[in-house]
């Protein structure tokens, strides 16, 4: 582009110089000599104009031939992982048992019911089996076990451990009793008629803090809630309350006052759902967004079928939680949608214990190290480092203004190690985050992929390691999702 800027430079200059001559030599003839200056200055401009645009075509075509080329090795690598997945290699005629044995690992434990718990010694009794066997309807009527396997994992042989049930049977204590292993531990039921009444919550309350809440009471909608509301805050740190039977709301077995359908208002799963839009606040920037008493410290909100989980943030997490960012919705639509939706939160007695806890002032805390993988399904490589660690030195937001390896950690642990597992992200557009990714999952055979659009995506094919994947597509377009799919 240069070279032709200067080249017409020059041809205008020469151009000025030869008509300039002209009309000295032909001052008697002026049309004739001007005529052919404008002449043989048009002819050069053309050319000029003529030579810039081919050398665009040329430059443009070959960036093209470079990007078809780029996302023809993606391609032809994913094609050779497919082909070498479908066609069958010849093997000996025994395997070696190391790979027999981790095959065998990997097709068996795939269940988290299957898993051994965190801490706990081999051959643990299940908790299917625990359940089942102490003949309790949250086996043989619910099927809860499918979320108890995985909620439970980590508190099962803690050292110390403190379980209510409101609304407890024989049967379930039992199972509570042969489920959790721990060297000292509580397990109360709550058996009472009158399992709402504040003199049973004080009861409770005065026997704070719970590692475990499990809400087996009263359905009805109003009740649900004001024990909620009356415990919350006697959870320990990384407590979880849970409540079952969220049918019941739904007008099934209960007066007509206490169903959805008389005053949707007071369903559970909908002030449920006005409690866990909390979780955003701190990227919304709304410091004074909050539904129920001391849910500041809540971190994870968790839906079964016919039950959900509330989590408590562990010290480590609220200690680090995600800065403040600055206001980024309409303060006056907030503060409107926040009246009402506490307008419809039970009433409770305002008394100690069901006040919230002093939070833990954010400070700066490194992640630990290295991971806890020790129940899972597929072999590890010893000393695999902390999701959080990895991703912290990646330098992803993820870590600096996000903290979602606090959910990754528990997320991810069980299939870390999976045998070629496929992890594709969607807007990898920086590559800090697929890098972390390659790290993250330590499989042979894995595949990882990056999605990236636009301008912050330039370059990143350039920033991620040998053998993760980058392909360049509109996100929102079906396109671009037919070929992902594909």
């Amino acid at each position: 582009m240069k070279f032709a800027q200067g080249f017409i430079v020059g041809l205008l200059f020469s151009a000025a110089v030869f008509l300039s001559y002209e009309k000295s030599a032909f001052f008697g003839r002026p049309g004739v000599s001007v005529t052919l200056a404008e002449s043989t200055l048009t002819t050069a401009v053309k050319d000029a104009q003529r030579q810039c645009e081919s050398r665009m075509a040329a430059a443009i075509e070959s960036a093209e031939r470079q990007c078809e080329t780029k996302l023809s090795r993606v391609q032809q690598d994913e094609h050779e992982e497919e082909s070498a997945e479908e066609e069958p290699q010849e093997e000996p005629a025994e395997e070696p048992a190391e790979e027999l044995a981790e095959a065998a690992v990997s097709a068996e434990l795939k269940d988290p019911a299957s898993m051994t718990p965190y801490g706990c010694p081999p051959g643990l009794p299940k908790i299917q089996s625990i359940l089942q066997d102490e003949g309790s309807e949250k086996f043989s009527m619910h099927h809860y076990e499918r979320y108890y396997a995985s909620w439970f994992r980590e508190m099962r042989c803690r050292s110390t451990l403190r379980l209510v049930e409101i609304g407890a049977s024989q049967a379930s204590l039992k199972a509570w009793d042969r489920m959790f292993q721990s060297s000292s531990k509580t397990i109360l039921g709550v058996a009472d008629s009158d399992r709402s009444s504040e003199n049973t919550m004080d009861s409770l309350i005065s026997k704070r803090p719970w590692d475990i809440i499990i809400d087996n009471g009263s359905s009805a909608a109003g009740q649900m809630l004001f024990r909620l509301f009356s415990l919350w805050n006697t959870l320990a740190p990384g407590g979880v309350y849970i409540i079952q039977n969220l049918h019941a709301n739904f007008g099934v077995n209960e007066v007509a006052a206490e169903r959805p359908l008389a005053n949707q208002a007071w369903a559970v799963v909908q002030k449920i759902e006005e409690i866990q839009q909390v979780l955003m606040r701190r990227h919304l920037g709304t410091r004074d967004l909050s539904v129920m008493p001391g849910d500041e410290s809540l971190i994870s909100v968790e839906w079964g079928m016919n039950l959900v989980k509330l989590r408590k943030c562990t010290e480590l997490e609220c200690a680090s939680p995600p800065f403040w960012r600055e206001v980024r919705v309409d303060m006056d639509r907030m503060v409107a949608w926040n009246k009402r939706a506490t307008a419809t939160n039970p009433k409770i007695t305002k008394r100690p214990g069901t006040l919230p806890q002093p939070m833990s002032q954010p400070r700066s805390i490194e992640p630990p190290a290295f991971a806890d993988v020790s129940g899972s399904p597929y072999p590890c490589p010893r000393g695999l480092r902390s999701i959080a660690s990895v991703i912290k030195r990646s330098g992803s937001d993820k870590y600096k203004n996000h903290r979602y390896d606090h959910y990754y950690e528990r997320w991810f642990r069980e299939i870390r190690c999976k045998p070629k597992i496929k992890v594709i992200e969607i807007g990898a557009n920086q590559g800090h985050s697929l890098n972390a990714w390659d790290t993250i999952f330590t499989s042979p055979g894995k595949t990882v992929l990056g999605l990236a659009y636009g301008g912050p995506a330039m370059g990143v094919e350039n920033k991620v390691r040998r053998g993760v994947g980058v392909l360049f597509g509109d996100q929102s377009k079906k396109r671009t999702m037919e070929d992902l799919i594909a």
